[in-house]
């Protein structure tokens, strides 16, 4: 007799070539080699595997949803809020400066030549109806005061 066979008769286990194979007069096939409760151990804990990994897959896929929408709302934010027009701070000489449609506008001063008024817009002499970008032209200019025309909108721009 080998060592295998005679360990599988210790643990009451027997092949189907053993002279042993009737125990308690019941017969091989009619045996259960796993044992049920084994079986169901198994069964529990393989669910058990399968919720836990379910429940990774679902905490890592909500991760990455927060962190998309937080990367989108950073680029809409970026991208769009910027580009609304707002009457900044003054800088240091300037005494006036805008953000308008993502571009940076600083008023210098108002200058006069003959009867026709420029404006000085980021060091540049800028006239009525000249653009500043593709969207901003200089619609007016007063004495203390630049209107501008962004996309069909006013914008004053005080010295």
């Amino acid at each position: 007799m080998s060592l295998i066979q005679d360990a599988l008769e210790r643990m009451g286990r027997t092949t189907p070539s053993h002279p042993s194979a009737k125990k308690n007069n019941r017969r091989l096939w009619e045996r259960d080699p796993m044992g049920s409760k084994l079986e169901q151990e198994l069964t529990k804990i393989q669910r058990e595997y399968i919720k836990r990994r379910n429940l990774r897959k679902i905490l890592v896929i909500g991760f990455l949803v927060v962190c998309l929408s937080s990367l989108a709302v950073l680029i809409f934010n970026t991208k769009f809020l910027g580009k609304i027009s707002y009457k900044g701070a003054p800088v240091k000489g300037s005494s006036s400066v805008k953000i308008i449609f993502g571009g940076v506008y600083r008023l210098s001063g108002i200058t006069k030549f003959g009867n026709e008024r420029k404006a000085v817009i980021n060091d540049e002499h800028i006239g009525v109806g000249e653009q500043l970008s593709e969207d901003i032209f200089v619609k007016e200019i007063q004495k203390n005061k630049v209107i501008l025309v962004a996309r069909g909108k006013e914008i004053p721009f005080k010295l």
